[in-house]
């Protein structure tokens, strides 16, 4: 059994309406989101290309949460 740890990067295009400009997309950062907080089929749903993984719909705001430091809905 292998029990290593492993960390994944993925990147999607997609329409993005919902921005009032560009600002901001040439330096993304990283955030650790704590999914309990949000509510599947409205947050996020299943990847259609990637079986076992889910998808966050664009255009959700997040903000950081105090007391954990994490970022949800």
């Amino acid at each position: 059994m292998d029990l290593s740890l492993t960390r994944t990067s993925e990147t999607a295009t997609a329409d993005r309406p919902w921005l009032a400009s560009r600002h901001g997309l040439d330096a993304p950062i990283s955030i650790t989101i704590d999914v309990p907080l949000l509510s599947a089929g409205v947050h996020y749903g299943p990847s259609p290309t990637l079986p076992g993984r889910s998808l966050m719909f664009s255009g959700i705001p997040l903000a950081r949460v105090s007391g954990s430091g994490l970022y949800g809905r």
